[in-house]
């Protein structure tokens, strides 16, 4: 979300209408009443990490989908843990949000931290973790070898690579475009779904600069299922 602002850039999302929306960098929004845009969340889930309580990563729904935090108890704030219902369809999902730590061997590791921590969580039932990872499979470390190995249990398959039939580090399509740059731009954001699914995978868009520069420094990963 850059920063907040969300109850007014939303006007730019509504009219997607997700089951499942993840933003990152949500500002309080307890007292919110009303979003931009003339449709309203259905849905909100906001845990604020108490040292960084003016950016939170939040999950939000514009549908009838029947959704619940599985983490009040044990709350991961970079890695929320939620449940999923909707025509029959009963799964669970991790909104993700990596940052830079100061101890570098944490940095941008919060996914690796959660999938391990978590792991008897995600194998329990279909589980898509989708957000803000921060990494690709072109930087200069191991991160994301091994992530992939980390999740290579649980039989997930990226959406977005799965679709356009790239490789990973060798994306055409970019999810962030730093300081909100054109010319600097990145795939960070994935939406990984069970290998189960992939017959009931429709569409997957990016979107584009011009579209969403206003608004954020990152595009929206939109992932369509018809089940």
């Amino acid at each position: 979300c850059r920063i907040g602002g969300f109850r007014w850039k939303s006007k730019q999302i509504a009219p997607l209408k997700p089951d499942v929306l993840v933003v990152q960098e949500v500002e309080p929004i307890d007292q919110v009443l009303l979003f931009g845009g003339e449709e309203q969340p259905t849905f909100r889930s906001q845990i604020r990490n108490p040292k960084y309580q003016r950016r939170t990563l939040t999950v939000f729904s514009y549908t009838d989908i029947v959704l619940r935090a599985d983490d009040t108890e044990d709350p991961m704030y970079s890695f929320r843990r939620m449940r999923g219902k909707k025509s029959g369809l009963d799964f669970q999902f991790v909104g993700l949000w990596t940052a830079h730590s100061s101890k570098k061997e944490l940095s941008y590791r919060q996914s690796h931290n959660g999938i391990s921590k978590y792991s008897n969580w995600i194998a329990q039932k279909p589980t898509v973790i989708l957000g803000d990872f921060n990494s690709n499979a072109s930087y200069h470390s191991d991160n994301w070898q091994e992530l992939m190995d980390l999740m290579k249990p649980f039989g997930l398959v990226s959406a977005y690579h799965h679709f356009y039939g790239e490789d990973f580090g060798k994306e055409t399509r970019h999810t962030y475009y730093h300081r909100a740059k054109e010319d600097s731009r990145f795939h960070v954001d994935y939406c990984f779904f069970p290998e189960a699914w992939v017959d009931n995978l429709v569409c997957v868009e990016v979107g584009d600069f011009d579209t969403w520069c206003e608004f954020s420094d990152h595009v929206p990963l939109v992932v369509d299922f018809d089940f």
